[in-house]
Parts: C-alpha cells; sequence; structure tokens
C-alpha cells in the first residue's frame, strides 16, 4: 500500500486472516471465529474518522475497505489500526499513511 496520498484520493485497506496448522505447519485463510476485522482510522490530530468499522469480506480470509480521503482533510500522518478476533485471541494490526 502506498504510504503518500493526496486529499481527494481513496485509500484501499487489504487485509487477510489465516491461521495456523500445527499438525502440518502451514497458515491458512479463514474466516475469523467470532468477528470481521474492523477498522478505525485516526486523522493527524487523533480525531477518529472511521471507528471500528467492519471490513468486507472478499472472499474467505480476504477483506477490504474503501476510504475516501476528504478535499479538506488534515494534512500529516495518519494512524490506523485493523482489530480481528479469533476466538479469544484478539489481535491489532497497526498502520498509517501521510496526507500532503
Amino acid at each position: 500500500m502506498p504510504r503518500n496520498f493526496d486529499r481527494g484520493d481513496t485509500l484501499f485497506v487489504t487485509c487477510k486472516h489465516e491461521t495456523y496448522n500445527f499438525t502440518n505447519e502451514t497458515w491458512t485463510l479463514a474466516n475469523p471465529d467470532t468477528n470481521f476485522p474492523k477498522l478505525t482510522i485516526k486523522d493527524p490530530n487523533g480525531i477518529i474518522k472511521v471507528n471500528a468499522i467492519t471490513m468486507n469480506k472478499s472472499i474467505m480470509g480476504k477483506y477490504q475497505y474503501f476510504y475516501i480521503i476528504a478535499t479538506d482533510a488534515k494534512v500529516g500522518w495518519w494512524r490506523c489500526y485493523i482489530d480481528v478476533e479469533n476466538g479469544t485471541y484478539p489481535t491489532r494490526k497497526h498502520f498509517g499513511f501521510e496526507v500532503k
């Protein structure tokens, strides 16, 4: 995913969910046991622009979300994270991007 965007651009966020099989030591795409991944996006001031929205499932174990960056969006480093819960094991993946 590119790290630099202009105001008005569309951010395309993807993620995949895999489970590990200890018997044959492989990773396999799978849907989470309880909840699909949820995306949160914060602007440079820490203001939440997308609040734990459920990402759209594209195929087994793969999820996506489109976010249109407003034409008057704050310039700077935006912080994001995706939460996924697999049974009793929650996971959070952080990432970010810059709006110029």
